[in-house]
Order: structure tokens, then C-alpha cells, then sequence
């Protein structure tokens, strides 16, 4: 059985994509079963490089979601005792 080539070169993106989001939601919320109600947070520094425009684009979404996903993270405290500066 002969995959269609231009059926999976289109998907591969895609693919792509939804693996790259769920690493970043499930490392990002790995450390969220610690106890909340710290007053310090420690900053943690991260850089989110990409493509947002150009030949590269189809992964700008990625980019802009892990950036918002961390925001959320933030104002919702989901990570106790640490804060995020992206």
C-alpha cells in the first residue's frame, strides 16, 4: 500500500504542531501539584523562539499559544511559587 506523498506532506505540519503544544502545556504544568499560597515567586525566564512570518509561519500559532498558555499559568498561579517572564 502506496502512501499518498502530497497527502503527507500536508499533515506532517499539522502533526508537528499538536506535538510541540502538548510538550510545552505538559512541561509547563509538571510542577503544578505543588502546595499554592506562596507569597515569593521566583521568575523563570523564557524565550520562545520562532517564525512569525516568512516560509515559516505555519508555526507562528505555536509561539503565540505557548506565550499565552504561560501567561494563563501566570494570573492563575498554576505553578506555585513561580512566575514566568516570557
Amino acid at each position: 500500500m502506496e502512501l499518498n506523498s502530497e497527502l503527507t506532506r500536508s499533515r506532517w505540519p499539522r502533526v508537528l504542531s499538536a506535538v510541540m503544544a502538548l510538550t510545552i502545556v505538559l512541561g509547563c504544568t509538571a510542577g503544578a501539584s505543588f502546595a499554592r499560597g506562596t507569597a515569593d515567586r521566583q521568575s523563570v525566564k523564557i524565550v520562545i523562539q520562532g517564525p512569525l512570518s516568512g516560509a515559516g509561519a505555519f508555526a507562528a500559532p505555536i509561539a503565540l499559544a505557548a506565550k499565552a498558555y504561560l501567561d494563563y499559568s501566570n494570573d492563575k498561579g498554576l505553578v506555585p511559587g513561580y512566575q514566568f517572564d516570557v
